[in-house]
């Protein structure tokens, strides 16, 4: 880090690098295609968290510093890309958070979440994971929100 004085030009890394689940009483609801309706569970209260279970629903996550772009982390089972992309700098795995109050630490194996992700546009790019099956994606999706029918 360096900077010449208060209120300066200077170089700083990010200020945080949680994020929250999208899927937690969004302002927005976060739809890949906006033509379609959500068929994904949004949760408004704590009593809707008992399906899939507190413990099985995460509430923050250490986000990668060049994908954030926003405060929520989007992770939707209904597209198999990475929207958001977690971080990988503790040992190629990231903090997670759970409604129930326990934390993990999740190494990651996808080179997807492994690389550095491009953020000079602003946007995230949608990009595949480069595991085959997609584990890491799969984990973390599951994790996310429930697909209702």
């Amino acid at each position: 880090v360096r900077s010449s004085g208060f209120l300066s030009t200077s170089i700083c890394p990010h200020v945080r690098s949680m994020s929250m689940n999208a899927w937690l009483n969004p302002i927005t609801v976060w739809s890949g295609d906006p033509n379609a309706a959500t068929n994904l569970k949004i949760y408004r209260r704590e009593s809707d968290s008992l399906h899939p279970g507190p413990a099985n629903l995460w509430v923050f996550i250490d986000e990668n510093p060049t994908s954030i772009n926003d405060g929520s982390f989007i992770s939707d089972p209904e597209i198999q890309d990475w929207i958001d992309y977690p971080a990988y700098y503790h040992n190629n795995a990231a903090g997670i958070a759970f409604a129930d109050g326990h934390a993990e630490i999740h190494q990651w194996r996808d080179p997807a979440i492994l690389t550095t992700v491009n953020q000079s546009s602003g946007e995230n790019p949608q990009s595949p994971p480069q595991q085959n099956p997609p584990t890491d994606l799969n984990y973390l999706q599951a994790l996310s929100t429930l697909i209702i029918n």
